[in-house]
């Protein structure tokens, strides 16, 4: 894993996006946002660390494989059980 791990922030809207939105949208965009973060702190280094490159720093999966060390193979069966885990999570705190 990188020694700078990216901030879980970097998932978080763009405030102009939130700009054309009513209010209440934009109230559930933010709890959302909340539900989602407190998922995430709850995954393992490796896990947020990953999550963090694809979303965030929107690396491919190769790149991130480069930059890890794990095969392109293993990031992508990584990433998307830790999404799906994350769906689960965010649905079952509504």
């Amino acid at each position: 894993m990188p020694d700078n791990p990216l901030p879980l922030d970097v998932l978080e809207n763009q405030p102009e996006i939130l700009t054309c939105l009513l209010p209440e949208e934009a109230a559930l965009g933010s709890d959302e946002k909340e539900r989602l973060r407190r998922c995430l702190i709850r995954l393992p280094r490796r896990e947020r660390d990953l999550i963090a490159l694809k979303y965030g720093a929107e690396m491919t999966n190769r790149a991130i494989a480069k930059q890890t060390g794990l095969s392109e193979t293993n990031v992508g069966t990584i990433l998307n059980r830790v999404v799906t885990t994350l769906r689960r999570q965010m649905e079952e705190e509504k």
